[in-house]
């Protein structure tokens, strides 16, 4: 049975993030830059409800690895692929530039990041800049479907050691290339861990 409370918290984070990304397309002024403030913080409190919510439904009703990458891919591609799809329609509608063949293929395999200041291995494309969380989520899925079995706990401690260590390596490396992608979903995935914790 879902938390209509914590589904609340998520649902505002998440409108607060899409007014983030609004008012990057806004121009100076426009009340959608209020909600800019808050879009990091709201970020931060999805990871964390995000990583919670997992430890609440695994707690509940464990899973083997495959039935949770299947779950949460069967969850989370669909609607991504749509999304991503819309997002070249507007591309297509407003005669924007289409993105390079290798970033269309990013994308559509979730290792796409902003090209502002990550763009690590594929970018964004601009209609929806929003589905860079969308990668890194899925790839803290994948790494918590690793931990999945005997020796779980510590499995996840050895994760968060790691996450914690990749913070100051995050700030530090600052090429954009898969080794920085796979630094950041380290650092990144410290937030998430908090709130698996949280619940724990």
């Amino acid at each position: 049975m879902k938390k209509i409370y914590l589904e609340f918290f998520r649902g505002v984070a998440t409108l607060f993030i899409i007014g983030w990304h609004m008012a990057f397309l806004a121009p100076t002024g426009h009340p959608t830059h209020l909600t800019a403030y808050w879009g990091t913080d709201a970020l931060i409190i999805f990871f964390m409800l995000s990583g919670l919510v997992i430890n609440l439904s695994e707690s509940r009703r464990p899973k083997t690895f495959k039935e949770f990458i299947g779950n949460r891919f069967g969850r989370i591609y669909p609607q991504f692929a749509v999304a991503i799809l819309l997002g070249f329609l507007a591309l297509f509608i407003t005669r924007s530039a289409f993105p390079s063949v290798k970033d269309t293929i990013g994308n559509f395999l979730m290792v796409s990041t902003m090209s502002d200041y990550m763009g690590y291995v594929a970018t964004s494309i601009k209609s929806n800049l929003p589905v860079w969380s969308l990668s890194f989520e899925m790839a803290f899925y994948v790494l918590f479907a690793f931990t999945i079995g005997r020796y779980q706990q510590k499995k996840i401690f050895v994760w968060l050691l790691l996450s914690l260590a990749a913070i100051p390596f995050f700030f530090i490396h600052t090429h954009r290339d898969a080794l920085t992608h796979i630094i950041a979903i380290f650092a990144f995935s410290a937030t998430w861990l908090i709130g698996y914790y949280v619940y724990q």
